[in-house]
Parts: structure tokens; sequence; C-alpha cells
């Protein structure tokens, strides 16, 4: 089977970053692509409206017609979708959205990014060196990437660059040249049981790289250095004791010894594949970042406000020790809406310790995702177990009540950081509205 044969493809679930990354690529290849997902507001619709592709804002059985060749489902959606079982009904070909981004392995050398951090911005770092370099790759990532033109770009080069996703292990899918595996630190207990459990799904994707391909672990990770054991490529460690002096003090435009180490894996690559590494370096320190990842959303009369995707414990951790870095002496307010009941409730210990850094913690609802809509751990828990080692964190629930609350107690100087991979973002938007508004009627008044 091959894209290639189809040229009506519809997508259920549309929004969801991968998704509209593949969208893209299937348009710009001459497909005709529409699709639907929910009402919600996501930072790819501005993507898909600015490409023409039609999103249907409500799943319903009149969406599927006659006119599709192919149904390309997210793996949030399944039987209990009213489009999905009317598709499968009608018996309309029907592929996941990791088996049809498996299907872009075609004539070229294929590279995937994994692990459980960093891999969005490593993903993004490489497509845009490889397209400053004029190799014209086909890239699929998994944010807005304002450098790449969206969170995709089809091109006619050598090279494919995806971003690999482990959960629900996707990675079963893809059978890459390269792998760069930037992290392997437990997450997804609503799939994976263990620690065990989810090392051996890396394990059984490094082992199916070929003998002639390579593998870019991160050595700092131990369960990296575990799982690429099993690998029977060449494989070429990386991390911040284990460097080549070219790749040393790379003056970045994002912040973050994360970001240095994202950097980092970049260039051994570029090294390995036998392309320019000093023209990859100075790329690199063009590399403005991805849309929520320690995004600067606004700067109204001295506030900073900031947007961050980080939803698993050590990302958390690391994002406010980057703002801690970063401004010193400013007060740093953290507002965390947890992502999934399951991750909450399984990593709770481990977020409750991510919140030193900051000086006042503000908890949201919890953000189920199409997946999970409730489960037995609750926001009020969260900040109980946040203040046994920070004593700095409240709940206030709704985005609203948190942007009302924050416009009356925030000052010139302050830093804010939505954190967390739901709507939590919409705090921070929220905000520089408001005191936009307050600050406009301050200025009629003198």
């Amino acid at each position: 089977m091959k894209l290639n044969d189809f040229q009506n493809i519809y997508l259920i679930g549309i929004k969801g970053a991968g998704m509209t990354g593949l969208a893209q690529i299937l348009s710009q290849r001459g497909k005709n692509v529409w699709g639907s997902d929910t009402p919600d507001v996501f930072f790819t619709d501005q993507v898909l409206k600015r490409e023409g592709i039609k999103v249907l804002s409500k799943f319903q059985t009149k969406n599927i017609t006659k006119k599709i060749d192919l149904v390309i489902y997210s793996t949030a959606y399944n039987e209990k979708n009213i489009e999905f079982r009317t598709a499968k009904k009608k018996g309309l070909k029907m592929i996941s959205y990791p088996q049809a981004l498996g299907l872009l392995f075609e004539h070229q050398y294929n590279i995937a990014v994994c692990g459980t951090h960093g891999k969005t911005t490593t993903t993004a770092m490489l497509g845009y060196v490889l397209q400053e370099l004029e190799l014209d790759p086909t890239v699929v990532v998994g944010s807005e990437v304002e450098q790449l033109g969206g969170n995709a770009r089809s091109g006619l080069g050598n090279y494919l660059v995806i971003e690999a996703d482990e959960y629900q292990n996707k990675l079963k899918y893809y059978n890459p040249q390269a792998v760069i595996l930037t992290s392997a630190d437990f997450d997804h207990p609503d799939y994976f049981k263990n620690q065990t459990a989810y090392n051996k799904v890396f394990k059984d994707f490094v082992k199916r790289i070929p003998p002639d391909g390579v593998l870019v672990a991160c050595w700092d990770n131990k369960n990296v250095r575990e799982i690429a054991r099993v690998a029977k490529c060449r494989v070429v460690k990386y991390g911040f004791k284990i460097y080549d002096l070219r790749f040393k003090n790379i003056k970045l435009q994002v912040p973050g010894e994360y970001n240095q180490l994202n950097a980092l894996a970049v260039l051994t690559l570029i090294k390995e594949l036998g392309l320019e590494v000093k023209k990859a370096r100075n790329i690199l320190e063009k590399f403005r970042g991805c849309k929520r990842r320690f995004e600067l959303l606004g700067r109204v009369k001295g506030i900073l406000i900031y947007d961050d995707y980080a939803h698993h414990p050590v990302e958390v951790a690391k994002v406010l020790e980057t703002a801690r870095k970063e401004f010193p002496k400013r007060k740093i307010w953290a507002i965390f809406q947890s992502h999934t009941y399951t991750r909450t409730k399984v990593l709770i210990k481990d977020f409750a310790k991510s919140f030193k850094e900051a000086d006042q913690v503000i908890v949201l609802d919890i953000f189920g995702s199409a997946r999970e809509k409730q489960g037995t751990i609750t926001p009020q828990q969260v900040v109980k177990e946040i203040n046994k080692y920070s004593k700095n964190a409240t709940y206030h629930g709704k985005i609203k009540v948190v942007v009302d609350y924050l416009a009356k107690e925030v000052k010139p100087g302050d830093v804010v950081i939505t954190i967390g991979a739901g709507e939590n973002w919409k705090v921070g938007e929220g905000l520089i509205k408001k005191l936009e508004i307050r600050n406009q009627k301050l200025r009629q008044r003198i």
C-alpha cells in the first residue's frame, strides 16, 4: 500500500499536531485533504487555515461520504467515535496516523527522533539544519516551527525526518536508517505498566535499525544506555561529558541546558551523515525554537508571560530551572495543568518535587485528553503533594478564574509561565489581553 494510491484523504482528529503535519505533507503533494475534530481551539487551527485545509468542527456521520478514498484516524479515536464507526461500516480503507506516517518511509534516507523529552525541538532543529543546508528534506514535527513554515514540510530531497512517538507503540510502524534517542524516563502509565515495559518498546525499535544504520544515543540517560546495548547498528554517544570540541558552547537563541543537549544530538548526527558540521552549527545558532516550548507569549508593563508544553516531572523541573537561571531575581509564577489522570496519579510524587524553582504555583483542573475524561486523582491532591516540598501551591480550577486572579496579583518584573500539554496556554493569552485592556484604561484616565 502506498499513500500515492489515494487522492481524496480524510483525517479524523485532524487538529492533532502530528495529524496536521501529515495533512500538510499530503496537501503539498497534491492530495485533496480535509478532516474533522472537536470545536476546541488548537494552535494547529491557524496552520490548517493557512494551508487551505478544510476542517469540520464536529464529528458527524454525514461527514463520511463516498468521495473519500482513504481515512486516516488519530490514535486518540476508536470505535467510540461516530465517524470511525461509520467509515468502518461503509468499508472504507482506514489506517491510523502512525501507519500513514510509516508509509512515508519510501525511497529516502529515513531519520526518526524519539525519546520521552526533547524530541519535538530536536526534530525541528534537525529539519531546519537540513533545510538551510539546501537538502530539501521532508519533515514532520509535533509543534509549529516558524522557520519550517508550519509543523511539516514536504521536500524532494533524500532525507525524511519524523518525530517518532513511543505512546501506544507507534514506533513499530517505522523503519528508519538513523535514530536519535534523547531520553527514556517512564511515561504514559495508561499504556506501559512500568519502566521495563517502556524500555522494551524502544529496544524493539532500535533493534530494527539496519547494521549499516546509526543510533545517536544520549549517554547522560541511564535508560538510554540500557536500550542502546541491544542495537545491531553503529551506536554514537552524545552528552555533556561526551562531545566533539567543535560542538562546545553553542550560542543558541533558545535557552536551557536541555536545548544545548538537543543541539548536540543534531550535530552528532550531522557529523555521522558526512555533512558540514561547522555550517550546521552556524545554522543552529539562528534557530528560534518551536511553539509552546519556552515560548514568550507577551510582555505587558514589565510582566513576562511564557508558555511551555512540559507535561512530565523531568520537563517541568527543567523548564523552571531554566526560568530561574534566566531570571534569578524575578518572581516566577508557574501555572500548571496536569495532563491525563493516569500520568498525574502515577507520577504525582515526582511532579510534587518539580516546582522548587517557582515562587508561586497555581494548579488548574486536570486536562484529561480525548482518551481519558475522568480519573480518581484530583487537582487538590496535586496541590497537597506540591506543598509537602515547596509550600507554594494553590488550586484555582478554571482558566477564567486563574486569569482574573493573576491580573490582580502579578506585578511589573514578574514572570508567568503556563506549563502543561492541555489548554492552559489560554491563561497566558487571556492574561495578556486583560493586562493590555487595564493599561489602556489607565492611559485614558491619565
